[in-house]
């Protein structure tokens, strides 16, 4: 098994965003010199169809870019401990964009559904993007909030009126 490169992840992940639709972040001004720039902070992850990537409850900080692959998210209903599936993320998707931000647990139980390769970006390094970076933190954390909002939006509006 040959050993993962951030950067040639990244441009994985970067070509596959625009077709992520509402799971991807759109940052289509980005050049590569960007990409590149974020890939430095993150670490690549190989994970094959069926491995857990996110277990609901636990409380770590990490943001996952899908590179190649996709995977699956179910919301874990209690106290009967029943899964709903929520959404399939594809290449050029992002999970575990709540607890990044909020650092709670998680909500949700994340797998892959087929071979994949991640990037995971844990908060700590992001801090030290931003604080090398503003720039790019602040258009990074922008597209991450756009996400948040479209994914929000879905939400209502499978409640219904």
């Amino acid at each position: 098994m040959s050993s993962l490169d951030s950067a040639e992840l990244i441009h994985r992940f970067a070509t596959a965003t625009g077709g992520a639709g509402d799971d991807g972040l759109r940052l289509s001004r980005w050049i590569d010199a960007a990409w590149e720039r974020l890939a430095d902070f993150c670490q690549a992850q190989r994970v094959e169809a069926g491995d857990t990537v996110i277990t609901a409850g636990n409380t770590e900080q990490t943001l996952y870019l899908v590179c190649r692959g996709s995977l699956e998210v179910a919301y874990v209903a209690r106290p009967a401990l029943t899964m709903s599936i929520v959404s399939r993320v594809p290449a050029g998707g992002v999970v575990g964009e709540q607890s990044f931000f909020d650092a709670s647990p998680r909500s949700a139980n994340v797998w892959a559904v087929e071979d994949s390769e991640l990037l995971r970006l844990e908060w700590r390094d992001f801090e030290r993007l931003a604080a090398n970076d503003a720039r790019l933190g602040f258009e990074f954390c922008s597209a991450l909030g756009g996400l948040l909002a479209r994914r929000l939006r879905t939400t209502t509006a499978r409640m219904g009126p």
